[in-house]
């Protein structure tokens, strides 16, 4: 998979390619805005990793510039109910997980990287290709949810360390 940006002055353009069965899919867009995909067929004697580098080379010549998710942002949710309903806050997380995965897939902003479920909460990791609308694209969705006021949503910094969105929107 190819993912590349195109910084403007008011908004990112991304741009991603990746091969599935005997097709290129592709997905492009303003980041943090809904994108749009499209399916290429490979007739049978292309080679889809020769065909990926060859558009790559001709989205840079436009100005994009390859870049990878690697930046990490963290949700924990406390469940303040009986332990009793393990299963269905189970389930409920699960769920809350696939809803944030769609909403950053289909912006171009990232994707879910796992989750780690007990008794007392769940934690689910997000790799972003920025911080701020990842950060923006799941509180939008625990507010839906109403579960922002049961959340924390924190980023992981180069020391290894996590800090809060909190703490981080205010030194931004």
């Amino acid at each position: 998979m190819y993912k590349l940006l195109k910084k403007l002055p008011n908004e990112t353009h991304y741009w991603e390619v990746w091969k599935s069965g005997r097709s290129l899919h592709f997905t492009y867009g303003v980041l943090g805005v809904s994108n749009k995909s499209e399916e290429q067929p490979l007739s049978l004697f292309e080679r889809a990793n020769k065909l990926m580098k060859r558009l790559v080379e001709e989205k840079e010549s436009q100005g994009f510039v390859q870049c990878h998710e690697d930046k990490e942002i963290k949700v924990d949710i406390s469940y303040r109910e009986d332990a009793a309903e393990y299963e269905a806050y189970r389930q409920a997380s699960y769920d809350l997980q696939d809803k944030i995965n769609d909403s950053l897939l289909s912006t171009g902003i990232g994707y879910t990287e796992g989750i780690r479920i007990n008794e007392s909460g769940a934690t689910i990791y997000f790799f972003v290709v920025d911080e701020d609308l990842g950060i923006e694209a799941i509180q939008k969705i625990l507010l839906e949810q109403k579960l922002l006021n049961e959340s924390s949503i924190s980023l992981l910094q180069d020391d290894g360390n996590y800090i809060s969105a909190n703490t981080y929107q205010a030194k931004n």
